[in-house]
């Protein structure tokens, strides 16, 4: 409720203009750094707190403290190092002032690009099973894609960082659209056999580049498409409250799909769901860059 916005509003203010792509690239991809580094941690108290009698219901208090300590030392270490300068009267934003917020089309059309690209990211996670439930992958090769996302993720966020500065965020996220669609048809296409895991680890690992560029970009678009800085906060929370409604349908949906059709059938459904919404995506940038 209150960190987020705040959060990508410093983001945008302590980067110039010109540099949102980098900044939010960047941000991201530190995000996925910091996420390891930490997870590792969550493993180490873990381990220290089942002991040697095996307490899991004791390790996982440690995990709860663990992660609740950090984000008090987190809370601490933003308040001592993200300096804000003098808030005026004037940059102080009224009730009106969220009733201008939600006049700029800006805003509502960053909540829909970031509600398409929300569903992939709950979709993701559909990936895996397909790969194991109906090519015949191992659960090794399962885990061994996941920790390679994580780093593929903080690479390419940084990349399309620098590619978003170059040609726009808006156009950088419909290439990334277009190609999400395009390698999520190309799965489908695949022999459902163990032969086609090698062309599978390449189009996903394509797919998941593309969606980490597209994931950090959409916050560049705030200040392509103008939207006051000392309104950033507010935007963010509307554009969050917009674009993170998928949370509450998709995997239902997928559940429901994927049950009441056994086997490749759910999956296609589910998959194609995925394939329009990217395009609607699509569409929906082509309007902000018109």
């Amino acid at each position: 409720f209150a960190f987020w916005p705040a959060c990508v509003k410093a983001v945008r203010i302590l980067s110039g203009s010109g540099d949102q792509g980098k900044a939010f690239g960047f941000f991201e991809g530190g995000r996925g750094i910091g996420a390891a580094l930490m997870a590792m941690g969550a493993v180490v108290a873990f381990r220290i707190g089942i002991g040697q009698i095996d307490n899991q219901a004791q390790g996982m208090k440690y995990v709860i403290i663990y992660y609740s300590v950090l984000n008090i030392l987190m809370g601490i270490l933003a308040f001592l190092t993200v300096k804000d300068g003098k808030m005026e009267a004037s940059d102080r934003i009224s009730f009106k002032g969220i009733g201008q917020v939600l006049k700029l089309p800006a805003v509502w059309i960053i909540g829909f690009v970031t509600f398409c690209n929300y569903v992939f990211t709950l979709s993701l996670y559909y990936f895996t099973p397909y790969a194991t439930g109906i090519l015949g992958a191992t659960v090794t090769f399962a885990a061994t894609l996941a920790a390679l996302k994580r780093w593929l993720g903080t690479v390419s966020s940084v990349a399309g960082g620098y590619m978003s500065d170059r040609i726009g965020a808006g156009k950088t996220i419909l290439i990334s659209f277009l190609i999400m669609a395009a390698g999520t048809a190309g799965i489908l296409l695949l022999p459902t056999n163990a032969k086609s895991i090698i062309a599978f680890t390449v189009i996903f690992m394509i797919i998941y580049i593309f969606y980490s560029v597209n994931y950090a970009q959409t916050w560049a678009m705030m200040d392509e498409g103008a939207i006051p800085e000392k309104y950033s906060g507010t935007a963010a929370g509307i554009i969050s409250t917009v674009g993170y409604l998928p949370e509450i349908f998709v995997s239902v949906m997928a559940g429901i799909m994927i049950d009441q059709n056994p086997g490749v059938g759910g999956y296609r459904q589910f998959f194609g769901f995925m394939i329009g919404m990217l395009l609607l995506g699509a569409v929906i940038t082509v309007v902000w860059i018109r």
